[in-house]
Order: structure tokens, then sequence, then C-alpha cells
């Protein structure tokens, strides 16, 4: 079975990063399996400069892997589209990714306070928004970030009926 998919947008400081820790916290005490993908738009060194790693791929190695004792990292020289990085994530039951606004997931909208929300209608697939104050009536639900036990809920939910799992309810989405 496919993953769930929740896409996190929003602008730089929002509270995205936050959002996504406290609900792969929640979820993941809850027994169900979270991988997170965060999007970079600016080019990304994450190897060590002068490292063998860095070394080999800096020498011309097509494919670079640094496995260690507790953790794999795969080094590609070029970059995944989001549907190519999710065949990685096929045992995962839900798939929160940071970013990728363009996409056609499902969305969840994270405003700064006092953010016009305009940028918002000129998306895909979104279901909810979370503020951190009141809103003014919009066509969609509204969480608000202090409250994360809805959002949860919510989550909970869906995997619920995607994993058969007798916990959830009916389906907002």
């Amino acid at each position: 079975m496919q993953p769930l998919v929740l896409q996190l947008v929003g602008h730089s400081g929002s509270g995205k990063t936050t959002l996504i820790t406290q609900l792969v916290e929640n979820l993941t005490a809850k027994g169900y399996r979270v991988g997170t993908i965060k999007h970079h738009h600016r080019e990304l060194e994450m190897d060590t400069v002068g490292k063998d790693s860095w070394s080999h791929r800096k020498a011309g190695a097509t494919l670079v892997s640094l496995v260690g004792q507790n953790q794999t990292a795969i080094y590609y020289p070029f970059t995944y589209s989001l549907t190519e990085v999710l065949v990685h994530y096929q045992s995962m039951d839900l798939v929160l990714v940071e970013g990728y606004k363009q996409e056609s997931f499902a969305k969840w909208a994270i405003l700064k306070p006092g953010e016009n929300i305009d940028w918002v209608k000129a998306l895909t697939q979104i279901q909810a928004i979370v503020a951190s104050e009141p809103m003014p009536k919009v066509p969609w639900p509204v969480y608000y970030a202090q409250e994360l036990s809805p959002m949860v809920q919510t989550l909970t939910n869906q995997l619920a009926i995607r994993t058969g799992r007798d916990e959830g309810t009916e389906s907002q989405w």
C-alpha cells in the first residue's frame, strides 16, 4: 500500500519544522511508521569537506555511499523529484513533506501571524490551514498551531482508514 503523503507548506519561519517534529513524535508514539522529506530550494552540501566520501565524490565517483554503524547515506549527484524520492518510503504509513509547494499531494498551509492568505489560493490540494491566530472565514478547515491534538486526530483517522486500524473515524479527505 502507498503511504499517506501530506505536504506542509509555508514561508520560512512559519513553524513547518516545529509542527512536523511534533506530529512525528505523536504519531510514532501511536505505532505509526512516519517518514519525512525536507525540500531545500538551494544547492546543498551534506558531506564534510575533506572527508573520504567527499573526496570520492570530488574525484568523479558517480554514486557514493557512507555506511556507519547507525546510519547509511547515499549521495546522488543530481536532484530527484518528490515522486522519485517517495519510492524509498513505501514501507511508511505516512510521509510528511516539508515544502515542494507546487507538487499535487494533500497540503496543509502553515501561516505566520498576520500573513496574507493569497499565496495559498494559488496552490492545489489544500486540505487545511494551520494558523497561530484566529482566521477570517476561509474555504478550508483551520487548525491552530498551539492545539496539536486535533491535527494528530485527523491524521490518526486518515491512517486508521488506510491501515485498517480500529481507532479512526470518518475521513475529512
